[in-house]
């Protein structure tokens, strides 16, 4: 408990030190954050950064969940899951044999899975930048927003299958990644059933409260938490499957939303600080991987994305806007990094 108070106490008065230069010149906060981790990390042991990291990882990823709305992802879902397949193998395909080639060329230990972890980086959109990008089309129910949305989703499923499947040691327990993929699963089909049928009798029970309906949103999540420990999966699956588990329809899904907008951007200082705090001064070959990875994620992605949509018979504004909304790396990357990082895999 005392680390943790330590680390966060670090966190926090690096943050809010820059925080009141970002202020003072209306500078946009996020680079601010990053700065502070960079010096809290001098401060901070690798631990407990990984531990600061998953926990804002996981709340961003429930905040995401919550705001998915099933009703406008389905409407759609066909034609995104088709643009999110080609993406997948054909995007997929080509970072697997580039990280293999590049981690044979480096002398990297784990090629096979580091070519995957790469795969991963370059493959994977991002829920928590996409989710902000894409707020106001969601408002307005545009098309390419719900396209982008449900693109979104279709590779948070992918990815939380990726972290059960590599969060096992597939060289010497096969049996292990068989029962973390079921148990991720069966969070995922709890969160669909309780979305459908628990949280209605939730907000009936609350009766017109809106501090019980978020206190009981609140323990949703640290309930689903705390089943993904205890299955010894990734908390962000937890957090992931929780998020679905509550309507983001009427009044009451107003209020939760409200309510956890606030805990949200202490989740995203935590978040952004400790990204900060991971960094550390490049070698030749992570500048190499890094380039590879943006001509990936900001040039052949879109490309991709847009040859899709287009084969499906949206317009050329509809598939760009929609492609545009998708380049970024996910979160779910770092998660399998700290999987991988914890394995000694990577």
């Amino acid at each position: 408990m005392t680390d943790v108070v330590l680390t966060l106490s670090a966190v926090f008065i690096a943050a809010g030190a820059l925080l009141l230069i970002a202020n003072h010149f209306d500078y946009p906060v996020i680079p601010f954050y990053i700065a502070a981790g960079i010096l809290a990390g001098t401060f901070i042991a690798p631990p407990e950064i990984i531990e600061l990291a998953q926990w804002g990882i996981a709340f961003l990823v429930f905040v995401f969940g919550i705001r998915i709305d099933l009703t406008d992802v389905r409407s759609v879902l066909r034609d995104a899951e088709i643009a999110a397949v080609a993406q997948l193998l054909v995007v997929g395909v080509v970072a697997v044999g580039v990280g293999y080639g590049l981690s044979s060329f480096f002398g990297f230990d784990y090629p096979v899975r580091n070519a995957i972890y790469f795969a991963a980086a370059a493959t994977f959109s991002s829920t928590i930048v996409g989710s902000g990008i894409l707020a106001e089309e969601m408002r307005n129910n545009l098309v390419y927003g719900r396209l982008a949305s449900s693109i979104h989703f279709f590779d948070d499923i992918v990815a939380i299958g990726v972290v059960l499947f590599l969060s096992a040691d597939i060289l010497t327990d096969p049996q292990l990644v068989t029962s973390n993929i079921g148990y991720g699963m069966l969070l995922l089909f709890a969160g669909i059933m309780f979305y459908r049928y628990g949280f209605p009798l939730l907000v009936r029970i609350a009766d017109g409260s809106d501090e019980l309906v978020l206190m009981g949103s609140i323990s949703i999540l640290i309930v689903f938490i705390a089943v993904a420990e205890a299955a010894n999966i990734s908390i962000v699956v937890g957090a992931f499957a929780a998020g679905l588990a509550i309507r983001d329809e009427g009044d009451e899904a107003l209020n939760v939303r409200n309510g956890i907008a606030s805990i949200k951007d202490f989740f995203a200082a935590i978040f952004f600080v400790t990204i900060g705090a991971l960094v550390q001064l490049p070698t030749v070959e992570i500048i190499v991987l890094t380039v590879v990875l943006v001509v990936l994620v900001l040039f052949v992605n879109p490309a991709v994305h847009t040859a899709a949509f287009l084969y499906e018979g949206y317009d050329a504004r509809t598939s760009f806007f929609a492609s545009s909304a998708l380049t970024q790396t996910s979160e779910f990357a770092l998660i399998i990094a700290i999987q991988a990082w914890l394995l000694g895999t990577i």
